[in-house]
């Protein structure tokens, strides 16, 4: 996947997290693929992708990402 479109689902993850579940508010997201963490509390880590869907309510996207 490009970078600018890793970046773009990342970014749009963020943005609608915020209206519809609030989880950018309570982990803390770090890229693994390029890309400075965000937020504060339990870490998530995962590709920029997968990070941007489990924002945006995609669960499935769960599986690509490690809890801490």
């Amino acid at each position: 996947m490009p970078d600018v479109v890793a970046t773009a689902i990342f970014r749009e993850g963020l943005q609608l997290s915020l209206w519809l579940n609030r989880r950018v508010l309570r982990h803390r997201l770090v890229p693994t693929d390029g890309g400075r963490p965000v937020g504060r509390g339990p870490e998530v880590r995962g590709p920029r992708e997968a990070l941007g869907l489990w924002l945006s309510g995609r669960d499935s996207a769960a599986e690509d990402l490690a809890f801490a």
